[in-house]
């Protein structure tokens, strides 16, 4: 009745261990339904890689008899049932067909349940959902599944308390009826390892397990490779966490969250870009986010959601900034005329946090997020000035496009008074850096961070300081030289590092950060969401906000560059700093192939493209279609 009630229809309040409450249809984060704005997920069969681990432990109570009268079982068995397991040595039979494995659990002795563990492959896993055929010769069996997302040592792995916040861990469970049991769960999940626990079962019992996919079709066009391994496997490992990450939304990890975050989502549009060409994730995100309004003129970071909290100023920002990265992609500012209302309330909302000395100051009643690092946030952020001159640069490039030509003039000139505010309140002259925070006496505080100097890069403010900037904080970050006192980029933020180092030409030691950065990455197969593997199964090891190489790989062997909206001229500046390098990149009217093999360069051009090429000693126009081969 939820879908055929016209309005006012209530869900029942959930078991005291879910949220409590009962919530209305129309309310957030459901408040309208829309025809489905992209196309319907991706479904295929995914068969279980291997049988990895096979154990038996004593249950820690006598198991539920009747369905829907449940506490948080996957807590109960990772506290208290887990402990008690004995691996066994030889692993259980298993048979495999091209989309299913089949093996048989045991008899449990006494109060016993018996447990294995499934991989469903490195690069092969996708978010979906679980089907099985189960047999039993008898009633009230009951099996449980745990979707893990890190395991350490191919044994069943949980955080310390899985079933706090983020440290959850999804599961099911299903009551099993004597005979033939036909299963399919419904509930996405995004995991690479599934454990089965079967408890009650006197008798062997037979399954038949196999795992569907569903996942937002990339269509994935774009390609990169090279003679380097490394660079190979860490372009894959990012291609597959897009992939992972991007379902009926993007998502800042398909396993313990699945919200579509807004900083994640400027990253994962772009990697999109880069494999598809395509912008419907972007576009429907854009619209879901404008689509919860909140307090003082702002958004909330993530959607859908029907929470309070989560208010990030700065996301608000970068919501903005993806309207430019729109129409930068696609040259159409449909979205930005629809929504440039809203994008206003945001920029009069900071105009409101101004101080008597001009400079934003830090709202309290918001969580200022700016990234996973030891930046301040307090009195007056310099990251938090910085990224609304950042944001309103690229806003004024859009009312510039869309002709209005009064609010770009007046955006012009807030933006020169605000260059000499930053400056004035930031830079130490002393040390040619920008500072991170002015105190609430007005004076100059803390150790300047990378954050707020790539800021600065990216913002062209003090030209006469690019040397202090690169040299005492971009070059020793890339090369891992700073105190760690120096706030320094998650693997989210380091994006943004790349960003600066590539414009500053700092192109052998930004694939040096990323191959120190990523290589670890590449044993699980995705992008952490840190740096640090997290060795526990709680922090997500898939999420792509770190997935960004799949286009820094190409800016940086190809100096990518893109001139003008909807890609109608961009220039490549090939650096041949390795002996093969390919790349693959979709443009509106159809492929661009580029790459070299020793001496030999290669390049095709399609229609509706014109590309400024710098090859060493000469430079080339070419309007496509063309195709060219020379001799490097």
């Amino acid at each position: 009745s939820w879908i055929t009630e016209a309005e006012n229809y209530t869900i029942h309040p959930q078991r005291d261990w879910f949220e409590p409450g009962a919530f209305a249809q129309g309310s957030l984060p459901w408040t309208n339904l829309l025809p489905r704005p992209t196309e319907m997920l991706e479904e295929r069969y995914i068969p279980a890689a291997e049988l990895v681990a096979f154990g038996t432990g004593i249950c820690c109570k006598n198991p539920p008899k009747t369905a829907f009268e449940e506490n948080n079982f996957i807590r109960d068995f990772a506290l208290y049932e887990l402990p008690s397991i004995h691996y066994c040595s030889t692993l259980l039979e298993t048979r495999c067909t091209e989309d299913s494995i089949s093996f048989a659990l045991p008899a449990a002795e006494g109060n016993g349940y018996s447990a294995v563990l499934l991989d469903l492959g490195q690069l092969d896993w996708l978010p979906g959902t679980a089907e099985m055929q189960v047999k039993t010769d008898e009633n009230e069996v009951i099996l449980d599944l745990a979707y893990l997302h890190y395991v350490s040592g191919n044994k069943i792995s949980f955080a310390s308390n899985p079933s706090k916040d983020c440290l959850v861990t999804p599961g099911a469970r299903f009551h099993l009826r004597q005979g033939n049991n036909d299963i399919s769960s419904f509930q996405i999940s995004g995991t690479r390892w599934v454990s089965l626990i079967l408890r009650g079962n006197t008798a062997s019992v037979s399954i038949t397990f196999r795992w569907r996919s569903a996942v937002s079709p990339i269509h994935i066009k774009g390609n990169f490779q090279c003679s380097d391994p490394v660079f190979n496997d860490i372009y894959a490992i990012s291609v597959h966490t897009q992939r992972c990450c991007s379902m009926d939304a993007f998502v800042d990890t398909p396993w313990r969250e699945q919200s579509q975050w807004w900083g994640d989502a400027r990253v994962q549009a772009k990697n999109v870009f880069f494999l598809s060409g395509d912008t419907s994730l972007l576009e429907q995100g854009i619209r879901s986010i404008a689509g919860q309004p909140g307090p003082e003129g702002l958004l909330f970071a993530n959607a859908p959601t029907k929470a309070c909290g989560p208010i990030l100023p700065d996301y608000c920002l970068t919501w903005i900034h993806t309207l430019y990265d729109l129409y930068f992609q696609t040259g159409k500012l449909d979205l930005f005329k629809e929504y440039k209302a809203q994008a206003e309330l945001i920029l009069a909302y900071f105009e409101r946090t101004r101080g008597e000395d001009g400079l934003l100051r830090y709202d309290k009643r918001f969580w200022l997020f700016e990234d996973w690092s030891t930046l301040p946030k307090r009195n007056t952020p310099a990251f938090l000035n910085l990224l609304y001159y950042y944001t309103r640069t690229f806003y004024k490039k859009l009312l510039d496009s869309a002709g209005f030509a009064a609010e770009s003039a007046k955006m012009q000139s807030e933006l020169e008074r605000d260059k000499q505010l930053l400056i004035h309140g930031f830079l130490d002259e002393k040390q040619g850096l920008f500072v991170p925070e002015v105190n609430e006496k007005g004076e100059q505080t803390g150790i300047p961070s990378v954050h707020d100097q790539v800021l600065a890069l990216l913002c062209d403010l003090c030209p006469e300081q690019k040397k202090n900037m690169l040299e005492k904080r971009i070059i020793p970050c890339l090369k891992g030289e700073l105190n760690p006192d120096v706030a320094q980029p998650s693997s989210f933020w380091a994006t943004y590092l790349l960003q600066a180092a590539e414009k500053e030409g700092l192109i052998q030691e930004s694939l040096a950060y990323l191959k120190k950065g990523w290589e670890p990455m590449i044993a699980t197969g995705t992008a952490w969401e840190h740096f640090v593997e997290p060795r526990y199964a709680a922090a997500s090891v898939c999420h792509a906000w770190s997935g960004h190489p799949v286009y820094h790989l190409p800016e940086l062997f190809f100096g990518v560059h893109q001139n003008t909206p909807g890609w109608e001229t961009l220039e490549i500046t090939p650096r041949f700093l390795i002996e093969t390098a390919l790349f693959t990149f979709p443009l509106p009217d159809g492929l661009l192939k580029c790459g070299w093999n020793g001496h030999d360069f290669h390049l095709e051009l399609p229609a509706g493209t014109n590309l400024v090429l710098y090859l060493p000693g000469e430079t080339l126009n070419l309007d496509g279609p063309a195709a060219l081969d020379k001799k490097i």
